[in-house]
């Protein structure tokens, strides 16, 4: 299981260019990449998305709904990051796209890339 599973449309604006983006704030999980194929996340809940934050602060949080849209899981870590590299405690993840409207997390131990979108 991977860090982001143990924690877990395209604009045209300005906020895209890869220069003025930021990994802080909210993420919703869109799609995992692995096997060489695609996988939309399934949001359990219809009104609520599965999420990431990552705060000024340092601290990574992630929530999952159940089909109820209540928490299912959620938990916070502190993260850094150097370069196109997050660490968040257990682990690193390599940024392989960042812009106002999309965020790809590399995973390299399980060979894994997780696609989120504001």
């Amino acid at each position: 299981m991977s860090i982001l599973s143990l924690s877990l449309v395209t604009s045209c604006s300005s906020d895209d260019d890869k220069g003025s983006a930021s990994i802080l704030g909210k993420w919703h999980h869109h799609a995992s990449i692995y096997d060489g194929g695609t996988e939309l996340h399934d949001h359990e809940c219809a009104t609520k998305k599965d999420y990431i934050e990552f705060n000024a602060n340092n601290v990574y949080k992630y929530v999952i709904y159940n089909t109820s849209c209540a928490i299912d899981d959620q938990d916070t870590f502190t993260w850094t990051q150097e370069g196109n590299i997050i660490t968040i405690e257990s682990g690193d993840l390599q940024i392989t796209e960042l812009t106002g409207s999309t965020l790809r997390l590399y995973d390299s131990e399980y060979d894994e890339t997780f696609v989120f979108k504001r």
